[in-house]
């Protein structure tokens, strides 16, 4: 299921802008293997800069502040990513290696949740009213191996359903497309085309319910070793990305504000400034940013939903957490911290 729809929603809101610069420290090649004490904690991340990764670099500068540096590693492809991070040449990555986890174990494990998936079965009402009028009647979805298709599965073995047929039709947008035209009368699309198409034919389309399925887009990874030998920043890490997810969640503006403040995306031009505002004020309602980044719940999650999409072998009720978490730096930090649901809602 490699890069499945990964990030999908997430580009489409915002079109894929990229940023000259986005911090003072942009790595422009990858270094050593060995990382010392005093150097910085390396940040890989598979993809280019971008308003989407805007929180993750807020809460990296609170940990700066905390007195952890770090380094930005832009490498374009999730899989080089993760390459970084396993062969030592990065000490943190974002991703979802759960297949590099499986197959290559006691190296790595996911220590928090970053961002959420974002898609919703957005159905024409007169057509769909429930679940249940769904069985044996075509869903539309991204891809054969995609995020989109396991959500879909997941929802039928959980509403007793099946599907006549599986259409599959890249991009949130042309599927939000196909839904206004009556093309289709049933699909998966993201946040901004759920928006979109709810707005544009009021009370004729509406949201089947999710139920129980989540998963991961982003999950934050290190090597056991670094884990181990590193806590201390760890600690500070994981203690900025609960503060700056849960301001966020209680109040998207915040986000803006510190984009301000610390000077970040300041090469993207001024008419972007509506678009970073319009994801964040989305993310924050649809609760991408998790307010506990995750924790034991969110992993169980995850094995059920890749196991599904076939990213992860074996029966999900027979995977243990523990051989893809490192959950105890994360859980140590919401006991100090506290825990605390966080809601918002879009005016």
């Amino acid at each position: 299921m490699k890069n499945m729809d990964k990030r999908m929603g997430r580009m489409s809101v915002l079109g894929r802008i990229a940023a000259t610069v986005l911090v003072a420290s942009m790595a422009v090649g990858l270094p050593g293997s060995r990382a010392h004490a005093d150097e910085p904690v390396r940040v890989a991340i598979g993809d280019v800069p971008g308003a989407d990764w805007l929180i993750t670099v807020i809460a990296l500068e609170h940990a700066r502040a905390a007195g952890v540096e770090y380094e930005l590693l832009w490498l374009n492809q999730e899989d080089t990513a993760n390459q970084a991070v396993l062969n030592g040449q990065a000490d943190l990555g974002s991703g979802t290696p759960y297949t590099i986890i499986q197959n290559v174990p006691d190296q790595m494990r996911f220590v928090f949740q970053n961002y959420k998936t974002q898609f919703y079965a957005v159905a024409n009402k007169s057509v769909h009213p429930d679940w249940a009028s769904v069985n044996n009647m075509p869903i539309t979805l991204h891809s054969q191996a995609g995020a989109t298709t396991v959500m879909a599965m997941l929802a039928a073995e959980a509403n007793g359903i099946e599907f006549s047929e599986m259409i599959f039709l890249p991009g949130s947008e042309v599927r939000g497309n196909a839904l206004l035209e009556g093309t289709v009368n049933l699909a998966y699309i993201d946040a901004t085309n759920k928006d979109r198409v709810l707005s544009e034919r009021p009370g004729e389309f509406h949201v089947l319910p999710a139920g129980d399925i989540s998963a991961s887009d982003e999950v934050i990874f290190a090597r056991i070793e670094w884990i181990d030998a590193n806590r201390e920043k760890l600690d500070t890490i994981i203690e900025a990305f609960l503060h700056v997810n849960r301001r966020v969640a209680a109040d998207p503006f915040y986000a803006l504000e510190e984009r301000a403040r610390l000077g970040l995306l300041t090469d993207l031009p001024p008419e972007v400034d509506a678009v970073v505002a319009k994801y964040v004020i989305e993310g924050a309602a649809d609760g991408i940013f998790p307010t506990d980044l995750g924790g034991r719940r969110a992993a169980e999650q995850d094995l059920l939903f890749f196991a599904t999409g076939g990213q992860i072998e074996g029966d999900p009720a027979n995977l243990k957490v523990e051989d893809f978490w490192y959950l105890e730096p994360l859980e140590a930090a919401i006991a100090r911290l506290g825990s605390t649901e966080v809601n918002y809602s879009a005016p």
